[in-house]
């Protein structure tokens, strides 16, 4: 009979250590390892229009430093003889490039021989432009206008400033 004794005691010690090491544990595992053969794949996603948008202003605010638009300002000047002139500045932007000019002095076309000169000259110097690469100097031997000029250019880029 001291047989049993050895034998339950040796069923119990079997049973407990399966029990540990077999049934799985209470914590949480590690997460396997990437293999070699695990693959990444793209999922592309319907956009709504909406989000497209939102993506292109993303897109937009991190390459330009102004809004594409349309801007006019007006700046003042006088002559030599004291007359007092305005210039009207419209300037179109596209990722902030100048794709359109327009100048009008005291809100009609070229009134002066400077105003002409400055007219036949300014287009060529303006547009295609980076408006931060622009700064004219006395165009067409206009140096008021083109002082003038360069005050609208200022004023419309804080206005176009994102």
């Amino acid at each position: 009979m001291p047989l049993i004794p050895i034998v339950l005691i040796i069923g119990v010690v079997v049973i407990a250590g399966f029990v540990f090491f077999m049934l799985p544990s209470r914590q949480s595992p590690e997460p396997p390892a990437p293999s070699a053969a695990t693959t990444v794949t793209d999922v592309a996603l319907p956009l709504t229009p909406s989000l497209e948008r939102r993506i292109e202003d993303v897109v937009l605010l991190q390459t330009n430093t102004y809004r594409n638009g349309t801007y006019t300002t007006h700046a003042s000047y006088y002559t030599p003889k004291r007359q007092k002139h305005v210039i009207s500045v419209t300037l179109s932007l596209q990722d902030d490039v100048i794709t359109a000019a327009d100048v009008q002095y005291d809100s009609a076309a070229a009134k002066t021989p400077s105003h002409t000169r400055f007219d036949g000259a300014y287009e060529s110097l303006v547009l295609g432009v980076e408006m931060d690469d622009l700064d004219l100097s006395r165009v067409g031997g206009a140096s008021l206008t083109t002082t003038a000029f360069n005050e609208t250019l200022a004023d419309i880029a804080s206005d176009a400033s994102l």
